[in-house]
């Protein structure tokens, strides 16, 4: 139980941190590091299964790419789209959603 309320903590520093540097200090360099910290290689250390955790770390690289993809479609449509950015981003992230469900359901690296 204890694990779970420090993951919950960290998770809840990190919004934080990122809210901070970017609305507070308005540093979108800080903030989009801190959104991007290789949190799925820190995760690493959680894993114990050597085998399991080179097949997470193969996942990690499709995973990667699908959100590479979502990132240059949101920015496409945040010059491009002129409408509520809650409502573009809600929409990249249902393709984010959608990609990565079609990924685990027929490309992912399972047991």
């Amino acid at each position: 139980m204890f694990k779970i309320l420090t993951n919950f903590f960290l998770g809840g520093i990190i919004f934080s941190s990122i809210y901070y540097f970017s609305n507070t200090l308005k540093n979108p360099g800080l903030s989009a590091i801190i959104s991007l910290l290789p949190i799925s290689i820190i995760c690493s250390y959680i894993i114990q299964d050597k085998n399991i955790l080179l097949k997470h770390c193969n996942n990690l690289l499709y995973v990667l790419v699908i959100t590479f993809i979502s990132i240059i479609f949101l920015i496409m449509l945040l010059k491009n789209v002129y409408i509520n950015k809650h409502y573009l981003i809600t929409l990249v992230l249902f393709f984010w959603i959608a990609t990565q469900f079609i990924f685990y359901n027929f490309y992912a690296y399972k047991k």
